[in-house]
């Protein structure tokens, strides 16, 4: 569908610390596909390491996204309801 294009969101990409296979540049590598802010994290454990840590993993991606959470107005009464 065309050329290959960066996203203009904020991308983060995680990996294990002790991964064999995905080497942190490889992460950093994802900072090429936003225009956005890049974060790159890498979190204890191996290549699976979000099942043994889901509470950290989970605690990352939040951390990530309150930013741009805090940005998005609150929603208002929808259609067919009062205010």
């Amino acid at each position: 569908p065309g050329p290959r294009r960066p996203v203009t969101c904020p991308l983060l990409a995680t990996g294990g610390a002790d991964d064999p296979w995905v080497a942190r540049e490889y992460l950093d590598a994802w900072r090429a596909w936003t225009t956005g802010a890049f974060t790159g994290r890498l979190l204890p454990g191996g290549h699976f390491y979000y099942r043994d840590r889901t509470a950290d993993f989970c605690r990352t991606v939040r951390d990530c996204l309150r930013p741009a959470a805090d940005r998005v107005p609150a929603a208002g009464p929808h259609h067919g309801q009062e205010a």
